[in-house]
């Protein structure tokens, strides 16, 4: 496998090749938080 391209997982689980070219022009970084609380 190359280095230049990412390699990611869509929403349908594939996984994609996506050249960095491509990704600095058209994606943005985002993150997620997850949280659990219980109640006793």
């Amino acid at each position: 496998m190359s280095n230049d391209a990412l390699t990611i997982r869509d929403e349908t689980r594939n996984l994609r090749r996506v050249s960095f070219k491509y990704a600095a022009e058209h994606l943005d970084y985002g993150y997620a938080l997850t949280g659990h609380a219980a109640q006793a």
